[in-house]
């Protein structure tokens, strides 16, 4: 045995005689391979940089969201989880016609299955952000709503028999209270619109502390 191998350390691997040189697939990668490892604060300021590129000057969804209507309300919040799911969609969509151009059914298939999720996730928002619409909104033509104007009609014709009114006059204002009424679901169905402007206008008013938090936290 050689004085070499004597002093070799005892885990060594013999180098190889021939060292085969690899070739990198893209430049994309080449450039990662060379760069190794990409240090934290560089990786950080790359990703924020292509996020904001994404989202058009934005520096985030909640960013993007509050810029284009000036806080972030959860009908803001489910409206722009929808499209950015819906988005994404098209992406995978995009994803799956090429890989299907280049011959791999099995990989389409997996893509076009994640896709069909995506878009079950984005139907489930908007059903249940629908029912709970419907639990706080009030149906006009609901039989509820009938039996409480039946309601208000037979106490105001008691009041009148209590006044000892003469039936000419109980029939005048029920008479002129059917023509006033004549449209009383689109009035009212106005009237809800309007306060329903307010009480989001109050809820924007309540979730601008927090959404100016959150943005400057980020």
């Amino acid at each position: 045995m050689s004085d070499q191998d004597e002093n070799a350390p005892e885990n060594s691997v013999p180098e190889s005689k021939e060292t085969q040189e690899i070739e990198p697939i893209s430049e994309t990668v080449s450039e990662v391979v060379v760069k190794d490892h990409i240090p934290a604060t560089e990786s950080d300021g790359l990703r924020s940089n292509l996020v904001c590129s994404y989202y058009g000057g934005s520096n985030g969804l909640i960013h993007k969201i509050h810029q284009k209507s000036g806080s972030v309300t959860p009908d803001d919040l489910i409206n722009g989880l929808v499209g950015e799911i819906v988005s994404e969609s098209d992406s995978m969509k995009g994803n799956e016609l090429i890989v299907l151009e280049e011959g791999d059914a099995r990989g389409s298939t997996i893509i076009s299955s994640k896709r069909v999720s995506a878009m079950e996730s984005a139907a489930k928002i908007l059903h249940q952000k629908k029912i709970i619409d419907s639990e706080h909104s009030i149906d006009l033509d609901s039989p509820y709503i009938k039996r409480m104007l039946e309601y208000i009609v037979k106490r105001i014709h008691h009041v009148f028999l209590d006044m000892q009114l003469e039936d000419e006059v109980n029939d005048i204002f029920f008479s002129r209270l059917g023509e006033k009424m004549k449209d009383w679901k689109k009035e009212v169905r106005r009237e809800f619109d309007e306060l329903r402007e307010q009480l989001k206008s109050i809820e924007r008013e309540n979730t601008a502390a927090n959404t100016t938090s959150v943005i400057g936290g980020k």
